[in-house]
Protein backbone atom coordinates (compact mmCIF):
# COMPACT_ATOMS: atom_id res chain seq x y z
CA UNK A 1 0.00 0.00 0.00
CA UNK A 2 2.88 2.33 0.79
CA UNK A 3 4.32 1.66 -2.66
CA UNK A 4 0.92 2.40 -4.24
CA UNK A 5 0.69 5.81 -2.52
CA UNK A 6 4.18 6.71 -3.70
CA UNK A 7 3.33 5.70 -7.28
CA UNK A 8 0.06 7.63 -7.15
CA UNK A 9 1.85 10.73 -5.85
CA UNK A 10 4.49 10.53 -8.60
CA UNK A 11 1.78 10.14 -11.26
CA UNK A 12 -0.18 13.07 -9.84
CA UNK A 13 2.91 15.29 -9.88
CA UNK A 14 3.61 14.17 -13.48
CA UNK A 15 0.08 15.06 -14.62
CA UNK A 16 0.21 18.47 -12.95
CA UNK A 17 3.66 19.22 -14.39
CA UNK A 18 2.64 18.15 -17.90
CA UNK A 19 -0.38 20.46 -17.68
CA UNK A 20 1.86 23.33 -16.64
CA UNK A 21 4.27 22.47 -19.46
CA UNK A 22 1.51 22.33 -22.08
CA UNK A 23 0.15 25.68 -20.88
CA UNK A 24 3.62 27.25 -21.02
CA UNK A 25 4.30 25.88 -24.50
CA UNK A 26 0.92 27.05 -25.78
CA UNK A 27 1.43 30.54 -24.37
CA UNK A 28 4.96 30.77 -25.79
CA UNK A 29 3.98 29.51 -29.22
CA UNK A 30 1.01 31.87 -29.43
CA UNK A 31 3.34 34.81 -28.73
CA UNK A 32 5.88 33.65 -31.34
CA UNK A 33 3.47 33.04 -34.21
CA UNK A 34 1.65 35.79 -36.04
CA UNK A 35 -1.95 35.51 -34.96
CA UNK A 36 -4.82 35.32 -37.41
CA UNK A 37 -5.48 38.99 -36.97
CA UNK A 38 -8.95 40.27 -37.44
CA UNK A 39 -8.64 43.59 -39.18
CA UNK A 40 -10.69 46.25 -37.48
CA UNK A 41 -10.58 49.42 -39.51
CA UNK A 42 -12.07 51.52 -36.72
CA UNK A 43 -9.40 50.58 -34.18
CA UNK A 44 -6.71 53.05 -35.25
CA UNK A 45 -6.37 56.73 -34.53
CA UNK A 46 -7.85 57.56 -37.94
CA UNK A 47 -11.63 57.27 -38.05
CA UNK A 48 -12.78 55.03 -40.87
CA UNK A 49 -16.16 54.25 -42.28
CA UNK A 50 -17.02 50.72 -43.33
CA UNK A 51 -19.72 50.67 -45.96
CA UNK A 52 -21.55 47.94 -47.85
CA UNK A 53 -20.06 47.30 -51.28
CA UNK A 54 -23.28 48.24 -53.02
CA UNK A 55 -22.84 51.75 -51.55
CA UNK A 56 -19.46 52.32 -53.24
CA UNK A 57 -20.90 54.79 -55.76
CA UNK A 58 -23.45 56.31 -53.39
CA UNK A 59 -21.34 58.54 -51.15
CA UNK A 60 -22.17 62.22 -50.66
CA UNK A 61 -18.72 63.46 -51.70
CA UNK A 62 -17.92 63.93 -55.39
CA UNK A 63 -14.34 62.69 -55.01
CA UNK A 64 -13.40 59.84 -52.62
CA UNK A 65 -11.57 56.52 -52.27
CA UNK A 66 -12.97 53.08 -51.48
CA UNK A 67 -10.60 50.45 -50.07
CA UNK A 68 -11.74 46.85 -50.62
CA UNK A 69 -10.11 44.60 -48.03
CA UNK A 70 -10.27 41.25 -46.28
CA UNK A 71 -9.81 40.95 -42.52
CA UNK A 72 -7.47 37.97 -42.98
CA UNK A 73 -5.21 39.59 -45.62
CA UNK A 74 -1.71 40.53 -44.43
CA UNK A 75 -1.25 43.06 -47.26
CA UNK A 76 -4.52 44.68 -46.14
CA UNK A 77 -3.07 45.09 -42.64
CA UNK A 78 -0.04 46.81 -44.15
CA UNK A 79 -2.28 48.93 -46.38
CA UNK A 80 -4.03 50.13 -43.23
CA UNK A 81 -0.79 51.72 -42.05
CA UNK A 82 -0.33 53.42 -45.42
CA UNK A 83 -3.90 54.70 -45.37
CA UNK A 84 -3.30 56.11 -41.88
CA UNK A 85 -0.29 58.04 -43.22
CA UNK A 86 -2.32 59.13 -46.24
CA UNK A 87 -5.25 60.33 -44.11
CA UNK A 88 -2.99 62.65 -42.14
CA UNK A 89 -2.39 64.75 -45.26
CA UNK A 90 -4.60 67.84 -45.51
CA UNK A 91 -5.19 67.04 -49.20
CA UNK A 92 -6.28 63.44 -48.57
CA UNK A 93 -9.56 62.32 -50.07
CA UNK A 94 -12.30 60.82 -47.90
CA UNK A 95 -11.76 57.07 -47.51
CA UNK A 96 -14.43 54.37 -47.20
CA UNK A 97 -13.79 50.69 -46.51
CA UNK A 98 -15.58 47.61 -47.88
CA UNK A 99 -14.90 44.19 -46.38
CA UNK A 100 -15.07 41.77 -49.32
CA UNK A 101 -15.78 38.80 -47.03
CA UNK A 102 -18.99 40.39 -45.82
CA UNK A 103 -22.41 38.94 -46.61
CA UNK A 104 -23.55 39.65 -50.16
CA UNK A 105 -20.25 41.15 -51.25
CA UNK A 106 -19.73 38.62 -54.07
CA UNK A 107 -21.90 40.87 -56.27
CA UNK A 108 -19.67 43.81 -55.39
CA UNK A 109 -16.56 41.83 -56.34
CA UNK A 110 -18.07 41.02 -59.72
CA UNK A 111 -19.39 44.53 -60.36
CA UNK A 112 -16.04 46.22 -59.70
CA UNK A 113 -13.93 43.34 -61.08
CA UNK A 114 -12.06 42.91 -57.81
CA UNK A 115 -9.84 39.85 -58.03
CA UNK A 116 -7.31 40.65 -55.29
CA UNK A 117 -7.16 42.72 -52.15
CA UNK A 118 -6.35 45.32 -51.13
CA UNK A 119 -7.87 47.21 -54.03
CA UNK A 120 -8.35 50.96 -53.88
CA UNK A 121 -10.73 52.69 -56.28
CA UNK A 122 -11.06 56.43 -56.67
CA UNK A 123 -14.55 57.60 -57.53
CA UNK A 124 -15.20 61.05 -58.93
CA UNK A 125 -18.81 62.06 -59.47
CA UNK A 126 -19.69 58.42 -58.75
CA UNK A 127 -17.56 57.02 -61.60
CA UNK A 128 -14.33 55.05 -61.24
CA UNK A 129 -11.37 57.16 -62.41
CA UNK A 130 -8.39 55.39 -60.79
CA UNK A 131 -7.58 51.96 -59.38
CA UNK A 132 -4.72 50.23 -57.61
CA UNK A 133 -4.49 46.60 -56.56
CA UNK A 134 -1.99 45.39 -54.00
CA UNK A 135 0.09 47.19 -51.43
CA UNK A 136 1.22 50.69 -52.39
CA UNK A 137 2.75 53.48 -50.35
CA UNK A 138 0.78 56.54 -49.35
CA UNK A 139 2.61 58.90 -51.69
CA UNK A 140 1.13 57.09 -54.70
CA UNK A 141 -2.47 57.37 -53.50
CA UNK A 142 -4.31 60.25 -55.25
CA UNK A 143 -5.08 63.42 -53.35
CA UNK A 144 -7.33 66.40 -54.00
Amino acid sequence: MKHFKKLFFVLLIGVVMSGVLVTAITAASSDDKPKDKQYTPGSSAVKRQIIAGNMSEEQKEDDYLVVYFSNTCQACHEMTKEMERYSQSPSALPVYWVEVNGPGEDKTLAKYRIRKVPTIIRFNKHKEIWRSTGLITSEYIPKV
